[in-house]
């Protein structure tokens, strides 16, 4: 907190307490004990700071100035009436709103309404919302402190200070003053003025490192297709790109062709917008639109320097529109389905194809038509019946990422003139970052720093000016005609700099991107996670089309355009199909933000962002979860978190210890598609009922803290009855409880909801979603919206009542234990005939609910037979752990382990992502310790839950699984010659003391927890697990040489002469030693 504005006047308990106490004692007005104790227990707790230093030095020492100011303790005014008079003075000194806290909720009036609000005190000043903190300043005992100091020194309390209250876990809640949350930054140490002015522009000017190239942009895009024909899509770079409305011969732009060119490519040499200039900076997303409008109001100039390079850039506009990108794409990325006969139903989900054909039957639906047209579709997309071969699976359907980087790199070479290369190093590292580009996860970032490292920038020779161009006609020559070789003075060379990175970000923000997204879909996979996948676009329109037609007559209906009315809240949205490992998934994305009219005074002036449907159901969502912790009956056996997964199985697990180690019996099963196959009307019956309050009030707060030597700004919200706000210090001491070292402020204006409004929301949500499948608008028929923030409580509420109505035996059960994630049921009891009943109940299915379980993925352990036929799947018999929801139960002793069989399942590298950009150390600390928080859970890590030896294996295989990540970022990511053995030391180091730390912490939280293992233990088992780990995948020798010098050298660092000879027993514990040989031996 070194660069908070704020300087401490007092600490609770001390200075703050004496300064109060001695201005109180020595007051002559003072009248009982009574009244000092009163206020003495108000400030013992609080925390006052100053924003000028100097005010400090003066109130701490005896200042005869400071002493004839405060002479006058006189009270003119009551309490009410001063704080009326300090909103008063906080309006009139500020031209725009005021920041302080105390006049959030207050405004100055504007309209007669308002006039009819207004007092003699706060003239011109009207409330419209509760500030508690107000009212708390006019509370008994500030009505004390004021009867003793007095009007000045009140005033200057509360107009020129910032008051904070302690509360719990070393948090401070924000009473008074300019919120913390906003001025977090603003008093950084200050930098040191440049004595030349000229140096103010480059000073302010974003440096490279901190440009992202908008690698997210290549994702999910769709085709351009050509006016004439729909069923030819534009391949190469789209219509509205610069290069294709350009043309030599055109004479309808401002400037010539090449020129125009230019003022897109460079255009902060041209004095317009750009992301390198720091006051006029210009977003990423800045579209060619508002580039056309630029150049066309502001009609710049080309710099003389860059006169010469229009020759070059005419050039470059005469190969693109004689280059054949059809022609490459055929060459280096041949189609994979031409020439099959593709069966598309055989990829989509198989859950989501039975839930389609129940609900089909159940609507009545023609099924041998659906079919018929599906296969005339699927025919009439292949041009070559006779060669047909057997159907490739879809992920077969990639263009490889070899391919994709031999085609830009065939566009570039032939479009782009080699002098704008500069040499033939350059174009061999400028085609190595594009490799680097074509193969980063999704997630990952290159900046343009990244982009310009190993160039050799004095190769550019085109971008110097005439007088320093080797090639320049004029240049002065020698007596035997060479060129004279002038020295560049360092200005120049720094130009030339800007130029080409300016040509850098271009050529990958503007052409390699639309390039890309232009001529294939590019998207991530469930089964590789964040790998990037490239599809022809021809190729994924073959594949996709039948199964989105699919889909439109499942789950959906069409709907008529009437439904999308104008008055309606959430807009349609889009859904696209993500590749798994057997097929496709239907994805529904509810976050992202539709474009929406733009209007001012009721006119329309364009267009703008809109709210997402995400964020506005988000007041519906805090309702829900009020009720749901108000109500916990109505979600059954579900669970929304580790937490109460730890306190259920916790509870069961003594209970069970004492009916003498009886067998346990496991059922694990899954319902099919639980998302689609929702009743809807039900469900809003439910909901009806489950909102009880007629209004709420939504209680935003913000919330700073210092994570990582920077400060982390949050916002958290809360649904309460209207009738039930309380002050904001009650509901700050209500949070603290969670939080450590954080401080909290009130926003005061609180959104208000009524429970008609709710309903009518939740309604639009669940039974009008409207989604555009190949632009037609259908409504979904059933289920509820997958990818929405509700659909997992809504999802809860649901089966919870399915549990309350159909299966009550499970709640009556004294020997048994149900728990639900969303849809997947887990029951463990000590009665065989317990087990096969339930098992038995749920393969019945519920068809009022819509509800079936999937066969395939039922799972249990112990034999079961149904007439007289084992269908159910059995885990093996000498399966010690039973597998479910990411977790490992131990079936004789409920011990828990973390499930790390889909994190090896694939390919780890497509896990983890770092990227190229800035900072590339912290990142990579960062990942690693967010990976341990995943499995640093109480669940894992409590020994009166776990024995001993599960909690140091969880420990130890926690460190397992971040090693493994940080070997991967060291083989992948880095070249070797690049690791700095120092930084690894304390990558390592940091991750292993913050597991510890960590682990503790979560430990400590929890009610009749704790975790025995010693802190050089867990120190012991963490290095040993990277050394285990990076000695395997690290193939570099002398790499491996040093992380061995560095495990053991941190190693030593622990072992003291009080705990050496522990540290020996450890290498010879035999328990230990069976830990590391046998924890994830499979995978590391």
């Amino acid at each position: 907190m070194s660069s908070s504005p704020l300087v401490d006047v007092g600490r609770p308990r001390s200075t703050t307490n004496s300064i109060m106490s001695n201005v109180i004692l020595n007051d002559t007005n003072t009248k009982t004990l009574g009244q000092w104790l009163n206020f003495n227990e108000v400030f013992k707790d609080s925390l006052i700071c100053l924003r000028d230093p100097s005010m400090l030095t003066q109130i701490l020492v005896n200042d005869s100035r400071v002493t004839r100011y405060y002479a006058s303790m006189e009270r003119t005014m009551s309490i009410s009436d001063l704080v009326d008079l300090v909103l008063l003075r906080l309006f009139k000194a500020s031209t725009n709103k005021p920041t302080n806290i105390l006049t959030l909720g207050y405004r100055t009036a504007d309209s007669y309404s308002d006039r009819l609000k207004l007092d003699s005190m706060r003239a011109g000043i009207t409330n419209h919302y509760i500030n508690t903190n107000i009212s708390w300043l006019l509370s008994g005992a500030w009505k004390d402190l004021y009867a003793v100091i007095g009007d000045d020194r009140m005033l200057d309390l509360l107009l020129h200070t910032s008051m904070f209250v302690t509360v719990e876990n070393g948090c401070l809640a924000q009473v008074s003053g300019t919120p913390v949350f906003d001025t977090a930054g603003m008093y950084a140490d200050p930098v040191k003025n440049e004595r030349h002015k000229s140096r103010e522009k480059e000073r302010r000017a974003i440096k490279p490192a901190a440009i992202p190239i908008a690698r997210y942009r290549l994702f999910y895009g769709r085709p351009l297709f050509y006016s004439t024909t729909k069923k030819i899509y534009a391949i190469g770079l789209p219509s509205t790109h610069v290069l294709n409305r350009l043309d030599t011969k055109m004479n309808n732009f401002t400037s010539s062709p090449p020129h125009y060119l230019m003022k897109h490519i460079f255009p902060h040499q041209h004095k317009l917008k750009s992301v390198f200039a720091g006051t006029n900076g210009v977003s990423m997303s800045y579209s060619r639109l508002m580039r056309d409008e630029e150049i066309k109001s502001l009609k710049p100039t080309t710099p003389k320097r860059l006169e010469h390079l229009a020759q070059l850039f005419e050039r470059m506009l005469q190969r693109h529109h004689n280059f054949d990108y059809s022609a490459a794409l055929k060459r280096h990325c041949k189609s994979k389905t031409r020439g099959h006969q593709l069966d598309m139903t055989q990829y989509m989900d198989e859950d989501f194809l039975h839930a389609s054909e129940s609900i089909q039957s159940t609507q009545q639906r023609d099924t041998s038509l659906i079919a018929t047209q599906m296969s005339k579709q699927a025919t009439d997309l292949v041009p070559f019946r006779q060669d047909i071969k057997a159907p490739p699976c879809f992920q077969d359907l990639q263009c490889s990422h070899t391919e994709v980087k031999a085609f830009v790199k065939n566009v570039l070479a032939d479009i782009i003139p080699k002098k704008l290369f500069g040499s033939t190093a350059n174009k061999l590292k400028i085609f190595d970052s594009v490799d680097t580009f074509i193969s980063m996860r999704k997630y990952e970032t290159v900046t343009l720093h990244n982009l310009a490292q190993g160039l050799q920038m004095k190769d550019f020779q085109c971008f110097y000016s005439d007088q320093y161009r080797s090639d320049a006609k004029h240049n002065p020559k020698g007596v035997d005609g060479k060129t004279k070789k002038q020295r560049v003075p360092q200005s120049e060379q720094n130009k030339v700099n800007q130029i080409v990175l300016e040509w850098l970000y271009w050529l990958f923000e503007d052409l390699i991107i639309p390039l890309l997204k232009n001529t294939f879909y590019v998207s991530d996979s469930s089964a590789d996670r964040k790998r990037t996948y490239y599809y022809r676009h021809d190729d994924w329109l073959r594949a996709t089309e039948p199964l989105l037609e699919q889909l439109s007559n499942s789950i959906f209906e069409k709907a008529s355009d009437a439904l999308n009315h104008s008055y309606r809240r959430l807009q349609p949205s889009y859904v696209r199909l993500m590749p798994k490992e057997t097929g496709v998934r239907p994805i529904v994305n509810l976050r992202k933000q539709n474009w929406v009219e733009d209007e001012r005074f009721g006119q329309k002036v364009g267009y703008k962002r809109g709210k997402s449907i995400n964020n506005i159901l988000r007041s519906a969502f805090d309702v829900l979860s009020y009720e749901r912790l108000r109500q916990p009956d109505v979600m059954g056996a579900s669970l929304l978190g580790s937490q109460e997964a730890y306190e259920r199985m916790k509870e069961y697990k003594k209970r069970i210890l004492s009916q003498n180690n009886r067998k346990l019996y496991f059922v694990k099963a899954d319902i099919q598609c639980c998302f689609d196959t929702i009743d809807q009307h039900k469900l809003m019956e439910m909901l009806d009922e489950i909102i009880q309050e007629d209004d709420y009030i939504i209680l935003k707060h913000q919330l700073l803290s210092l994570q990582n030597d920077k400060f982390k700004r949050e916002f958290k919200r809360q649904a309460v009855p209207e009738y039930e706000q309380d002050a904001f210090l009650g509901v700050a001491a209500t949070l603290s409880k969670k939080l450590r070292n954080a401080i909290l402020s009130d926003q005061v204006v609180h959104p208000h909801i009524d429970k008609d409004d709710l309903l009518k929301l939740l309604k639009e949500h669940i039974m009008e979603n409207l989604i555009k499948i190949n632009n037609k608008l259908y409504r979904q028929a059933t289920g509820i919206p997958q990818g929405s923030i509700l659909s997992t409580v809504l999802c809860s509420f649901f089966y919870g009542m399915l549990e309350r109505n159909e299966m009550r035996f499970v709640q009556e059960s004294k020997t048994g234990l149900m728990l639900r994630f969303i849809d997947d049921f887990l029951f463990i009891t000590t009665s065989r005939e317990e087990a096969r009943y339930f098992l038995e109940t749920l393969r019945k299915g519920f068809p009022q609910y819509g509800a079936k379980i999937s066969e395939h993925k039922t799972l249990v352990n112990f034999d079961i037979s149904f007439d007289g036929v084992e269908t159910i799947n059995r885990c093996q018999r000498s399966d010690e752990y039973f597998a479910w929801c990411g977790i490992l139960l131990n079936t004789k002793n409920l011990d828990i382990k973390a499930d790390y069989s889909k994190t090896f399942e694939s390919d780890v590298r497509n896990s983890f992502s770092v990227g190229d950009g800035c900072r590339v150390g912290q990142t990579v600390t960062q990942k690693l310790t967010q990976s341990f928080k995943q499995h640093a859970h109480a669940l894992y890590s409590d020994c009166n839950f776990n024995s001993s030896d599960t909690v140091k294996r969880n420990l130890y295989e926690n460190y397992l699984v971040a090693a493994v990540k940080l070997g991967v970022f060291l083989t992948d990511v880095l070249c070797m010659k690049r690791v700095n053995i120092m930084h690894l030391q304390a990558v390592i180091a940091k991750v292993v003391e913050f597991g510890i730390r960590y682990t503790l912490f979560k430990v400590s939280t929890k009610k009749d927890s704790c975790c025995t293992i010693p802190p050089r233990l867990i120190h012991w088992l963490g290095y040993k697990a990277f050394e285990r780990v990076l000695m395997k995948l690290v193939c570099d020798n002398s790499l491996r040489n040093a992380v061995k010098a560095t495990c053991r050298k941190l190693l030593r660092g622990v072992t003291t002469t009080v705990n050496s000879k522990a540290t020996k027993r450890y290498q010879t514990n035999k328990n230990l030693n069976k830990i590391i040989k046998h924890s994830l031996n499979s995978y590391c």
